[in-house]
């Protein structure tokens, strides 16, 4: 049970809060701690939970083609199974826009993101925390451009 695993549990808890932790909480778990809580949230959250393991395995892999084709799946799933508006499909749209930009596709990033980020505004307003998380990723990929935020 390696960094990929630890990274999806964490992935998961941030896009549906079903586990209120924090990423060092994440880091001091044990596997069977892990299993146990991704196991919960893929019962909780079904196919959706399946493709963003996926997505996130094949991303530390860094085989982002395969990653972003993935989290287009997430996407997609997320879509039909919670609807265009949910907080699933801001977090599919979020982990995108970092796909891409660990891939060096910053107008596709950009995109991705800016489309959470709009999301999470209308879900739980602007000033909630979790709009600060694609809000930090759109402002690393402008840095890595060399524009302003």
């Amino acid at each position: 049970m390696g960094k990929a695993l630890k990274i999806t549990l964490f992935n998961l808890i941030l896009a549906t809060f079903a586990f209120p932790l924090f990423a060092e909480e994440v880091a001091t778990l044990t596997p069977e701690q892990i299993q146990r809580r991704l196991k919960i949230a893929q019962q909780k959250l079904g196919p959706w939970a399946d493709a963003c393991f996926k997505r996130d395995e094949l991303l530390s892999q860094k085989k982002y083609a395969e990653a972003a084709d993935a989290g287009k799946e997430a996407l997609k799933v997320a879509e039909q199974a919670f609807g265009s508006s949910s907080q699933n499909v801001a977090s599919s749209l979020f982990f995108l826009g970092r796909i891409n930009k660990e891939w060096g596709k910053y107008d596709d990033a950009e995109n991705y993101l800016k489309r959470s980020i709009e999301m999470y505004r209308q879900i739980f307003g602007h000033n909630n925390p979790a709009v600060s998380l694609p809000l930090n990723e759109l402002q690393e990929v402008y840095r890595l451009e060399g524009k302003a935020l």
